[in-house]
């Protein structure tokens, strides 16, 4: 999906992967715009396409009892400064199980076996979850990476955040290729 993207829109993913962010907050905006500060520092922005033809393909799957459960990627650009003529593009969003969970904690009055459920824990048992997941899986395997995102820090940047993973993962990439 992500050659044929390239392919049409003339365009590179320096990393292959589905970068998953997760948030210290647990909040998951539905536009990862929504975490770009102000300012001439690196921004996250979405790949707008005119027609649906042109954005990733859909995937559809039969999944906990929902028959063609559509499944839909946004790429982004990340641009170091709001100039930027080349921006990295890459795959990413947020966990939408870490989404869930954020809503439900938000409303612990309402749900009082929650009231003393500790986030922080679910998250780290959910992310060890999901990458044992994908690791055993050799569909998987190999095409996601999580990213941290302390989200409650003013000083912390979405796009610098996303910039150096995807710098970590060609870094760990051409290590391997030397091999």
């Amino acid at each position: 999906m992500m050659r044929a993207y390239e392919s049409k829109h003339r365009i590179t993913f320096p990393v292959r992967k589905l970068l998953l962010i997760i948030t210290k907050s647990l909040y998951c905006p539905p536009n990862l715009e929504d975490f770009n500060k102000n300012g001439d520092v690196p921004q996250i922005e979405a790949c707008q396409v005119t027609n649906p033809d042109e954005s990733l393909p859909d995937v559809e799957r039969n999944v906990a009892g929902v028959q063609n459960r559509i499944y839909r990627n946004t790429a982004y650009k990340l641009r170091r400064r709001a100039a930027d003529p080349r921006p990295v593009h890459v795959l990413a969003e947020c966990a939408t199980p870490i989404h869930t969970l954020c809503r439900v904690l938000q409303k612990r009055s309402v749900y009082q076996r929650l009231a003393s459920a500790d986030g922080e824990e679910i998250q780290r048992a959910f992310c060890e979850t999901i990458m044992r997941i994908v690791d055993s899986s050799p569909e998987l395997r190999g095409k996601m990476e999580l990213v941290y995102y302390d989200d409650t820090d003013p000083n912390s940047n979405i796009a610098e955040v996303v910039l150096a993973k995807v710098h970590e993962i060609e870094n760990r990439n051409s290590i391997r290729q030397k091999d």
